[in-house]
C-alpha cells in the first residue's frame, strides 16, 4: 500500500485516506474511499498479537502502529490502528487501554449522536431526496474506523456508502473525560 507524508506533522498515511490522522490536514488529491470489505483483519502482516482489550493485532512497520478490527467476530467491523509512538515492543498504555474502553462503553450512542449531529445538514446535501428519519440515518451508517491515539483521544468515524453526504466520512473524538466531540464529515 502506498502511503503520502504530511507537510505539516510529518505523519504517515495511507493512500486510502485523504486527511492526516496526525493532525487533520487534508491531503490535496484524494483517493477513492474503499468498499465495505476492506475493514477485515490483514493477513499480509505476519503472526497476530493477541491483547485481550484489542483482540488479534497486527504490527504495520509502514505505518507503525498495531492494526486489525473491533469488534473482531463482527461482520461488518471497524478498521482499528493503536499509534505506538515508542515502537512495537512497547506496552500498550493504560491511558490507551482506558480511552477503548471509554470508547465500547460509548458505541452504542454514537450512531444516534451522529444523527442529531448531521441531519440538519442532510436536506442540504440531498435536495432532491425526501427527508428521513433518525433509524433511517442510522440504518445508512457503515462501520468505518477507530484511531486510538497515544494521548488517550480516540477518533472515530462511519463510512458514508450510502452517499448521503458525498462519500465523506462522518468524524468524531472521544476524549479522555469520554466527552464526545460533534460529528463532522471529512473526507
Amino acid at each position: 500500500m502506498n502511503q503520502w507524508k504530511c507537510s505539516q506533522c510529518g505523519e504517515l498515511n495511507d493512500d486510502d485516506v485523504d486527511f492526516c490522522f496526525g493532525c487533520g490536514r487534508y491531503a490535496e488529491k484524494a483517493p477513492p474511499i474503499p468498499p465495505p470489505e476492506k475493514n477485515k483483519p490483514p493477513t499480509d502482516l505476519g503472526e497476530p498479537v493477541h491483547d485481550v482489550l484489542f483482540g488479534n493485532i497486527y504490527w504495520s512497520p509502514e505505518i507503525k502502529k498495531w492494526v486489525g478490527v473491533y469488534p473482531p467476530a463482527a461482520d461488518s467491523p471497524y478498521e482499528l490502528r493503536i499509534e505506538a509512538p515508542r515502537g512495537k515492543d512497547a506496552p500498550i498504555s493504560e491511558v490507551m487501554r482506558t480511552s477503548m474502553q471509554n470508547l465500547i462503553r460509548l458505541l452504542s450512542e454514537l450512531p444516534k449522536n451522529a444523527a442529531k449531529d448531521l441531519m440538519p445538514l442532510f436536506a442540504d446535501w440531498n435536495p432532491d431526496e425526501e427527508p428521513i428519519t433518525e433509524e433511517e440515518f442510522v440504518r445508512r451508517l457503515s462501520p468505518g474506523g477507530i484511531t486510538v491515539r497515544a494521548d488517550g483521544t480516540v477518533d472515530f468515524w462511519f463510512n458514508d456508502y450510502e452517499e448521503m453526504f458525498g462519500g465523506h466520512w462522518l468524524v468524531t473524538t472521544i476524549n479522555q473525560d469520554e466527552t464526545v466531540e460533534e460529528f463532522d464529515l471529512q473526507g
